[in-house]
């Protein structure tokens, strides 16, 4: 059976390491697919068949546009059924979940919560869409 795989981007070193230590951690048995900017990511969405991503809001430094976003469409046209959470430290003016391109978006801005617990809650919402998914299947 082909593991499940999950993209990790962040043009951060540190932050991709620790973006995928929680994934690590959370999701054992799944297979991560690591990206350090936009290029990587971009390649990744095209070659690799995935069930879910965790992409940074931006992907570049300085932040050129919204490349996370970009990448998440990308997913989103390649197959509906990946799950697709958006990251950032930065602050947000707007809902990125209203155009449907992101599942869930995990804000470290100011963050009162363990920044742990925020990216758990949203791999447990991405857990529970794989179930539902396979279950249709």
């Amino acid at each position: 059976m082909t593991p499940s795989r999950i993209l990790v981007a962040d043009d951060s070193p540190s932050q991709l390491e620790y973006l995928c230590d929680v994934v690590r951690n959370y999701l054992p048995h799944w297979e991560i697919v690591p990206a350090h900017n936009y290029d990587s990511a971009v390649k990744c969405v095209q070659t690799v068949r995935l069930r879910a991503a965790v992409v940074d809001l931006f992907l570049s430094e300085p932040p050129v546009n919204h490349e996370g976003v970009d990448i998440l469409r990308r997913l989103l046209k390649k197959d509906s059924a990946c799950y697709r959470i958006l990251v950032t430290g930065k602050l947000m003016e707007w809902d990125v979940t209203d155009d449907g391109i992101v599942d869930a978006f995990v804000s470290f801005h100011r963050c009162n919560r363990d920044r742990r617990s925020l990216l758990e809650t949203a791999l447990d919402d991405c857990l529970e869409h794989c179930r539902r998914g396979a279950a249709r299947s």
